[in-house]
């Protein structure tokens, strides 16, 4: 089997086989990630080749298929044409997604190869298919939480120009300990320390442009052991609800020299840990908790929801 190379921030080489493909398994959640493969083309015969993402098993994967076409098929002129189809299968059942073609053409000499490219950010992914350069971009769907294995196979035997994945792990916050909704609002009724509350969203001051509110939101604050204080969700969410449960953390408000002034750390929807000059305050007798994105020129206030109310 061909090994993939795997350069990222942490350490791990993880290779499984399935049905022939070569495929690298890769933590569980994935912030950013590049894939490239590039492969020498036959001089005769076209190769089909499959590029494999979010691959739990041979039933369950998302895939882009491709035909790596062969040497002597190039026009001088107008090059090659590539057809591709998007490709998502669940509980062994195919879903095609986006069919078309990627019209490039290959480098001379030792140099020819064709490229995929799988790019994933925070918020957005995309394959690129060519040959002496990029001539394609198809956007696709990537699974961040729970990303599995990716990797490749072909019809025929091809020679690896490149092979390799860099990928960034996505950060998170440390769970709470309250398990329940039920135990977090007996610990907040009978807690003594003020900042430990239900907050609920009042108003916003946003730039749209730089800055979009994911839902409006319902928070608790509840107190750790290093004196920082979990913000977890309870209600609220619009964008990616369905992956935010109740009780998940959200952010988390950390001590500063200044009496109710934090630093804080905020999760986006999409699972995006933000720390770049954030902070926080508790307010007006502690009835508002105010969030502030300089660098998002935006601001985001919660109302206190009163103990009796909880």
């Amino acid at each position: 089997m061909r090994s993939v190379r795997l350069l990222i921030a942490l350490i791990f080489t993880v290779l499984c086989s399935a049905r022939g493909a070569d495929l690298a398994e890769v933590p569980t959640d994935v912030e950013t990630l590049r894939y490239h493969l590039r492969l020498a083309p036959l001089r005769t015969s076209d190769v089909y080749t499959t590029l494999f993402w979010n691959y739990t098993d041979s039933a369950n994967y998302r895939a882009l298929e491709f035909c790596i076409p062969s040497i002597t098929s190039e026009d001088p002129l107008t090059g090659f044409i590539a057809p591709w189809s998007l490709v998502e299968r669940t509980a062994g059942i195919d879903s095609i997604i986006a069919k078309g073609t990627a019209i490039s053409a290959y480098n001379s000499g030792a140099l020819q190869g064709f490229s995929a490219i799988l790019s994933v950010t925070a918020t957005s992914a995309s394959v690129s298919l060519g040959g002496a350069r990029i001539s394609t971009i198809i956007p696709v769907t990537f699974r961040h939480t729970n990303a599995d294995s990716i990797g490749y196979q072909s019809t025929r035997s091809l020679k690896e120009l490149r092979n390799d994945i860099w990928l960034v792990p996505r950060r998170s916050l440390e769970a709470s300990a309250i398990n329940s909704i039920d135990s977090l609002k007996i610990h907040i009724a009978s807690s003594s320390d003020p900042n430990e509350a239900f907050w609920t969203y009042l108003d916003r001051d946003t730039e749209p442009a730089l800055a979009a509110l994911g839902g409006t939101y319902t928070l608790a604050t509840v107190r750790e052991a290093d004196s920082s204080y979990s913000i977890l969700y309870i209600s609220g969410a619009k964008a990616a609800a369905a992956a935010w449960p109740p009780l998940r953390v959200k952010g988390r408000l950390l001590p500063t020299i200044f009496d109710k002034h934090f630093d804080l750390l905020w999760v986006e929807p999409s699972g995006h840990l933000l720390d770049d000059e954030l902070s926080a305050d508790i307010e007006l007798e502690g009835n508002i908790l105010s969030l502030h994105f300089p660098l998002h020129r935006s601001k985001v206030r919660f109302r206190r929801i009163p103990r009796e109310n909880i």
